[in-house]
């Protein structure tokens, strides 16, 4: 039993054999049961109203259940799953359930979901013209696309769902691999390098000790096959050209080489930044920050300071002034909590809260007038 500050009461009962609550009353005195199997996995669970009054459900007809199937890969040679059930309506008499079914590695790791849906049209891997066929399916599912990783479980690819005519799990690229999908690439530490997308273009990211260069689609033209694809126009040796794909080629080309730069400081946080649009056009912006990191000021491209900040020794502002919005003060309390603030435009905010931290009620004066 626990008792909060405002007196609200949850009771639970325990068993003793998964030294699990296995029915808990909610300080309204509503019920939620459970029942688990022999390894201490839910398999049932029922949403019970309050003792005596029949609503709800029971165990009995449960308002979810959950099958597990830990052997199909021994049986079957397939992945195991979890298949879970969800009632649409607290009625023993209601044969509406949602239903979904995942599957999993060798490792855990989450590979294939499928949910019931409406009927429709669904795609089925026909095995003697070893094609995808288009059928209308009644029951339909919906399937997410293949997930890829890395040996250090990075994604690499990521396809599109689709729908299935049927539960069981699916292998077959055709299917899983429905819709085009990014490549990404990462280097030692985890962090991404290299994009490729499906169009022919790329993205990439360079590091360094002290900076690291972002290359966008635009930058890294002159190294893709897009570009490739529609002759490598150079924009220095012939002039604009009429065909709309080419000139499309010829004019980015112009932004080849122009990435954006960030230099960091010795914790590695970026404190200045360098744009660069091409034709020699570079434009900066930078941030003053104390080595305690509790006050900052940033400046624009002109050199001009635009905001200013200052935190407390729980990182919570205490103050800022920025060219969009002036002047702000900040009050918290000693969890962190924001309960007053004041702006240049003589406003006072302040929020209220009830024992369990949680706000109650929010109030705004402004001159002599109070809003809640």
């Amino acid at each position: 039993e626990t008792v909060d500050s405002l007196g609200n009461t949850i009771t639970s009962i325990n068993d003793y054999r998964t030294l699990c609550p296995v029915e808990i009353t909610d300080p309204n005195m509503n019920r939620t049961a459970v029942e688990m199997d022999e390894l201490g996995f839910v398999v049932k669970v029922a949403v019970m109203g309050k003792e005596g009054d029949g609503d709800g459900d029971t165990l009995e007809n449960p308002t979810k259940r959950t099958e597990y199937n830990f052997t199909n890969w021994r049986d079957n040679g397939q992945p195991n799953y979890v298949h879970r059930f969800h009632r649409e309506e607290h009625d023993p008499l209601s044969t509406k359930w949602q239903e979904s079914r995942i599957y999993n590695n060798g490792s855990g790791r989450m590979i294939m979901t499928k949910g019931l849906v409406e009927p429709g049209i669904a795609k089925e891997w026909n095995p003697s013209t070893k094609v995808v066929d288009e059928i209308n399916s009644d029951p339909r599912w919906v399937a997410n696309g293949r997930t890829v990783f890395n040996n250090k479980g990075n994604i690499i690819k990521q396809f599109d769902p689709y729908f299935s005519t049927n539960v069981d799990y699916e292998s077959e690229s055709a299917l899983v691999e429905t819709g085009m999908s990014q490549v990404v690439y990462y280097d030692a530490l985890g962090r991404k390098k290299k994009i490729e997308f499906p169009g022919g273009t790329l993205a990439k990211s360079e590091f360094d000790v002290w900076k690291f260069q972002y290359f966008d689609q635009n930058d890294t033209v002159g190294e893709s096959e897009w570009y490739v694809d529609r002759g490598s126009p150079d924009p220095l040796a012939i002039p604009e050209p009429v065909d709309p794909e080419i000139r499309a080629a010829w004019l980015t080309a112009k932004h080849d080489e122009t990435p954006m730069v960030s230099h960091t400081d010795s914790m590695g946080n970026p404190f200045y930044s360098v744009q660069d649009y091409g034709g020699g056009k570079t434009v900066s912006v930078y941030t003053l920050v104390e080595p305690t990191g509790r006050s900052k000021t940033s400046f624009d491209q002109l050199g001009r300071e635009v905001a200013v900040g200052y935190s407390n020794l729980l990182g919570v502002s205490m103050y800022s002034e920025n060219a969009e919005k002036g002047e702000r003060w900040g009050f918290a309390d000693v969890i962190g909590r924001m309960v007053r603030v004041w702006d240049n435009a003589i406003r006072e905010i302040w929020t209220t809260f009830d024992e369990l931290h949680r706000p109650v009620s929010a109030h705004v004066k402004e001159g002599a007038s109070t809003y809640q």
